[in-house]
């Protein structure tokens, strides 16, 4: 039987199974390597099997990925300068692409071919994918450094091309084979290989840094001849201002000041003013802080709240003066007597002593703890004298929470208030928070109203009515 006719039998015998054949092989893609867009994932599959290579277009970053043979010949053919090289092209400055100098190598911008491009190389570091100028082709990153002294951080890969030089004047430039100027070169005499920079003029010690070129000192003036650099100070160090940064910022500016101005950007707890020169308490206002033109609070200080009115809301019923400065909502407690989240509704419970009104329900009042069955059992350690020298205190208290010329007279005042402190679940006492403001002081008092009542310390139990009478007189 002709091998023809064989062939076609044993094909329609397979389609009769449903065998179904192998997709025919592209013979110039045998390992499939064109479905790798780009060179790095080209790279990666070459690095897996060895399979695909990278034939570049150019030094753009272009090309295609293409199937090779075992030694590493393109099948469908690429020029041997554009096939399988270092993918370069990523790197867009020369310090980036001197990280990879195994394989990479800048082409300087001064180059008519391939100028500023990261170029691969081959054989004795000779530029590919279309080559470089002669003298342009190096790994030393020189060109970044503004100044000489600059120039001698770049070691002796690089050199310092004077003022002077008709070519390439005040450039910081590679050194080929460590002795002559690359990238173009320098006129002769020009050429200062081993930096014999004179001393430049640096910025102030408060200049965000000293070296002309490097941020905030600008150059300000180049010697032609010398090369010397002169710094111009653009940028201070936080804390300082001026046109050399020697003036310190105000000791309240919050995170330092302008550089021409001295403004503040921002201020400290109770400062305000252009310079922060200004208190936030000034015009009566009670502000802890506010903003930096002085017209509004934003935080109060402790047991007061509401900034929008300046702060002259007092947490009066709240325990400890305890309130948020903002809601005047208490944190905590509040006095007896008094409910509700900002402790200002009196409570309408009504309670039989010795039990009081705490937050709407009835508690073992001061001198009490709670017992079974809801009981309250006296502490006795409360004598009539502690009991009226409190209540004493606390009339007092109420008396001196005035406006005072000076904090010293107000705390010399206050020196004479000694607080007692009751026992129990829920103690009764007296308290204080002075209040410094432009125009004087003003005491902010907390006292349990209880304690204000006729009889107190009989009705709790600690006095006899005529031992009451006694201490009193």
């Amino acid at each position: 039987m002709p091998v023809h006719i064989w062939a076609f039998l044993v094909a329609a015998w397979c389609s009769q199974l449903g065998v179904r054949s192998s997709p025919p092989v592209n013979p110039q893609d045998p390992h499939n390597c064109s479905q790798y867009a780009t060179c790095e994932d080209c790279a990666a599959k070459f690095n897996r099997n060895g399979n695909c290579g990278w034939c570049a277009h150019g030094s753009d970053g272009g090309g295609v990925c293409q199937s090779m043979h075992a030694a590493e010949v393109s099948i469908p053919g690429c020029p041997s300068d554009f096939w399988n090289k270092a993918c370069c092209a990523a790197y867009k400055d020369c310090d980036t692409c001197s990280t990879h100098v195994g394989s990479c190598q800048w082409c300087d911008g001064g180059s008519k071919v391939n100028g500023g491009k990261c170029i691969p190389f081959s054989g004795a570091r000779s530029p590919t994918l279309g080559g470089c100028d002669d003298g342009f082709y190096q790994h030393a990153c020189c060109r970044k450094f503004r100044t000489c002294n600059a120039c001698k951080s770049g070691g002796f890969s690089c050199g310092w091309c004077t003022k002077a030089s008709s070519i390439n004047p005040g450039q910081c430039l590679p050194a080929v084979g460590g002795m002559q100027p690359a990238c173009g070169g320098c006129s002769d005499g020009d050429w200062d290989r081993y930096q014999s920079c004179p001393d430049d003029v640096p910025c102030g010690k408060h200049c965000f840094n000293q070296q002309p070129g490097k941020e905030g000192c600008d150059i300000a003036l180049v010697d032609n001849r010398t090369g010397r650099t002169v710094g111009k100070c653009t940028k201070c160090k936080i804390g300082y201002w001026g046109s050399t940064c020697d003036k310190p910022c105000d000791k309240n500016c919050l995170v330092g000041c302008d550089k021409d101005s001295g403004e503040c950007f921002g201020c400290t707890d109770g400062r305000c003013g252009f310079s922060c020169q200004d208190t936030c308490t000034a015009g009566w206002n009670i502000c802890k802080s506010c903003d930096q033109g002085c017209a509004n609070c934003t935080e109060c200080y402790k047991g007061t709240y509401d900034p929008s009115s300046r702060c002259g809301k007092t947490c009066g019923q709240c325990a400890d003066f305890n309130c948020d400065d903002q809601s005047g909502k208490c944190s905590g407690k509040c006095l007896l007597g008094w409910s509700g989240s900002s402790c200002d509704q009196p409570c309408t419970t009504s309670c039989q002593s010795p039990k009081v009104c705490y937050n709407g329900e009835c508690i073992c009042g001061p001198g009490y703890t709670s017992g079974l069955l809801g009981t309250c059992t006296s502490q006795g350690s409360v004598s009539c004298e502690t009991c009226t020298r409190l209540v004493e205190t606390a009339k007092t208290l109420t008396e001196i929470a005035k406006k005072y010329k000076t904090i010293e007279e107000a705390q010399e005042a206050l020196k004479t208030i000694s607080c007692f402190f009751l026992p129990g679940p829920a103690a009764i006492g007296c308290a204080a928070i002075i209040t410094t403001e432009t125009l004087g002081v003003f005491i902010v008092s907390q006292v349990t109203d209880k304690l204000l009542t006729e009889g107190f310390c009989h009705s709790m139990g600690y006095c006899s009515a005529d031992s009451e009478l006694e201490l009193s007189i």
